[in-house]
């Protein structure tokens, strides 16, 4: 049995037809962060990652019965909020004795979905990497079962995260199934600017970026996992901190094996001189946004 379980849930449950441009080909970074939280509690979870459709609704209420989580934790964007609310409904039909949060970016935007779906007993907003955990401690020890709409508590600092739970992750089905073919990592979280498109600024305006030494370190644990030597940066715009890049390349350059990488930046935020240390530190690939047609 297990403590907690955390859904990446398909665009609907009452659809078998998911477009597959739309299917990330890698695993939840953000739950992964949050089961690495959990564990460092003792408690026991797992991932359900169904955004491809390869879980039927049926199929995770059929694990909740046997496996007996006493939370479960649903993370949805806009795209595939309909799904999350599917499941928690079946989960509550079914009269199943958990406590369901929602989370992910719809959440952090539509901050009173909870009131109106009382299929969900809690939301988070904003990164939950110390609140989901905290919350799942009151439940398991102490029964406290939190309601409503919960603003999340950030993390003073990223190097005091655990890494990602990688070593859940079953990577011979993301490589054979989805094509996978390079690592998510980040090397930084939040943007300060205020592009009107972008939904950044309702969840980090903050920029905090994380050692240097402990993404090598992370890079090297992965790659030991499934033997891919290719990172995307996930950050939301990586160069916004020059020096920290600097001393990152640096870091890169003098390990022993050469890792391949892409990023995104704004056009605004480069020079020569970064970006040729970024090449000779195994850069392949650089993102840029538009930010203006001006």
């Amino acid at each position: 049995m297990i403590d907690v379980l955390l859904v990446q849930p398909p665009v609907s449950f009452l659809s078998n037809k998911i477009r597959n441009d739309i299917v990330p080909n890698c695993p939840h970074l953000g739950l992964l962060y949050l089961a690495a939280g959990i564990e460092r509690l003792g408690l026991k979870v797992k991932i359900i990652d169904a955004i491809d459709g390869s879980f039927t609704d049926k199929e995770i209420i059929d694990f909740i019965v046997r496996q007996k989580p006493k939370v479960i934790g649903i993370s949805a964007s806009t795209m595939n909020i309909r799904g999350a609310v599917q499941l928690a409904e079946k989960i509550k039909q079914n009269d199943l004795d958990v406590a369901v949060c929602l989370g992910g970016a719809h959440m952090t935007a539509d901050t009173t979905i909870v009131n109106r779906f009382d299929c969900f007993d809690f939301g988070i907003t904003g990164q939950a990497d110390i609140t989901f955990p905290e919350i799942v401690r009151k439940i398991v020890y102490d029964k406290e079962i939190s309601k409503g709409t919960i603003s999340s508590v950030l993390p003073d600092n990223l190097d005091n995260l655990p890494f990602p739970a990688n070593h859940l992750v079953d990577w011979n089905y993301y490589i054979r199934k989805r094509g996978l073919r390079t690592n998510t990592i980040l090397a930084s979280r939040g943007c300060p600017f205020n592009c009107i498109f972008c939904s950044i600024p309702s969840i980090l305006r903050k920029h905090c970026v994380r050692s240097p030494e402990l993404i090598l370190e992370e890079m090297i644990k992965t790659y030991e996992l499934n033997k891919i030597d290719t990172f995307v940066f996930a950050d939301d715009v990586f160069t916004l901190n020059r020096n920290h890049i600097i001393e990152l390349c640096r870091v890169l350059k003098r390990y022993g094996k050469k890792f391949k990488w892409e990023a995104q930046t704004r056009v605004d935020l480069v020079d020569s001189e970064l970006l040729r240390e970024m090449k000779e530190a195994g850069c392949c690939k650089l993102l840029f946004g538009i930010e203006s047609g001006n």
